[in-house]
């Protein structure tokens, strides 16, 4: 097992708590926390009550199965769940874990409203070696900037390697999210269990699937790491895009697409349309030349239901594509943004994005030395978006108007 002084697992008892959006924002919240001992609960009140009401969680006893000489995942621990249903919205909340005579931190969440004329949330990408401060730093900037804006997302690649718990608990331990909401994406590094070559895949995105308590609407045999939640008026929804470099297939596409046309043909309540893929169809073909066979399969759906918008990352390079359809300009079509790099792993824009006249907007992030993060916000039936660098300065912005659906 990996040796870290800084690294004291078996003298914790309560640990990577998060806060999860549920299928409406408004008034559902997914919690998930790990614990050394069986049965902890979950505390909970509004910020304005005096009193906590207690949750006892779902409940198992967890390690990674699979055998991995250096996986700390392999400690066993006791992974715990909790919904919290019809909450009201536009509300404060705040909870403890109990375990015992331990109690945790004091975390806290605020639910949406569609009452709110203007309200925002964070986008953040490909964090991946989180074991330096280059992320800590970003995220924390943005959300000094930011302080009430509640909903952070993330479209995959949380740590370089999916099995590695330290590199987890890194950026949890910091404590930068307990007062936030957050929906994660799965990305490609979810599924590493070694990037030793050969590289060494997991079967599942364990460790993401255990470390956040998403919606359960996704598509069979993919759940929780692909799911759809309402953000006031805004759809999001999450792809799982597996590993296809390594061993993902075209039938893990198909299936996610044919889900897809399903949950965009039976919800209406919505004005705004945003999917969170971990990998890029407008990307670099050179940095994942797998993901040709990705974009047919997704795109046509996006097109048929005039998608708003696709946040990605993977290849670690920033672009913003003109609205898109039928992979041709049209200003109803669908912008595709790779965010680039929320960490300090970077490459210099590829050449089939700097000779295409589809792009309306790329940046050489390695050249600038850039980590990127995006603040999007709804107001007056726009969606603005605004791209900033780790000094907080504007590096790109976008206004999305409302479409006749």
């Amino acid at each position: 097992m990996i040796n870290d002084s800084n690294f004291k697992r078996d003298k914790e008892i309560i640990y990577l708590v998060t806060t999860s959006v549920g299928y409406d924002v408004e008034k559902s919240i997914g919690i998930s926390w790990h614990c050394k001992n069986a049965g902890s609960y979950l505390m909970y009140k509004k910020e304005s009550e005096l009193s906590f009401s207690q949750v006892f969680p779902a409940e198992i006893n967890w390690c990674i199965e699979e055998s991995y000489i250096n996986s700390d995942y392999q400690y066993k621990r006791y992974v715990c769940n909790v919904n919290l249903d019809n909450l009201d919205c536009g509300t404060q909340y705040v909870y403890k874990i109990v375990s015992g005579s331990t109690e945790s931190d004091v975390y806290s969440f605020k639910t949406s409203s569609k009452n709110d004329l203007k309200y925002s949330f964070m986008s953040f990408c490909d964090f991946q070696y989180s074991e330096n401060e280059t992320t800590i730093n970003l995220v924390k900037r943005f959300i000094d900037e930011n302080p009430m804006v509640n909903l952070i997302t993330c479209c995959g690649d949380i740590a370089d390697e999916g099995y590695l718990e330290k590199a987890h608990r890194y950026i949890f331990d910091k404590k930068l999210f307990s007062n936030k909401t957050l929906a994660f994406g799965c990305g490609d590094h979810e599924y590493w269990g070694s990037s030793v070559s050969p590289i060494k895949m997991l079967q599942q995105p364990y460790t993401y699937n255990i470390l956040f308590n998403n919606p359960k609407n996704g598509c069979e045999g993919y759940l929780n790491s692909s799911y759809y939640f309402k953000f006031n008026k805004v759809l999001f929804i999450f792809l799982n895009c597996g590993d296809s470099n390594v061993s993902a297939s075209n039938f893990m596409f198909t299936k996610q697409a044919i889900w897809l046309d399903n949950v965009l043909s039976n919800e209406k309540d919505y004005e705004f349309i945003i999917i969170s893929m971990h990998k890029s169809l407008y990307g670099d073909v050179k940095q994942d030349s797998a993901v040709k066979k990705i974009a047919p399969v997704f795109i046509k759906v996006f097109d048929q239901y005039k998608v708003d918008l696709v946040i990605s990352g993977h290849d670690h390079e920033y672009s913003r594509t003109k609205p898109l359809k039928n992979n041709e300009v049209n200003d109803n079509g669908t912008i595709y943004l790779d965010l680039g790099s929320s960490g300090d792993k970077r490459r210099n824009t590829g050449d089939s994005i700097i000779c295409s006249s589809l792009y309306d907007k790329y940046i050489d992030i390695k050249e600038n030395n850039y980590s990127l993060g995006l603040i999007g916000t709804i107001e007056n039936n726009v969606l603005s978006l605004e791209v900033r660098n780790q000094h907080y300065d504007i590096v790109d912005q976008v206004k999305i108007n409302l479409k006749n659906r």
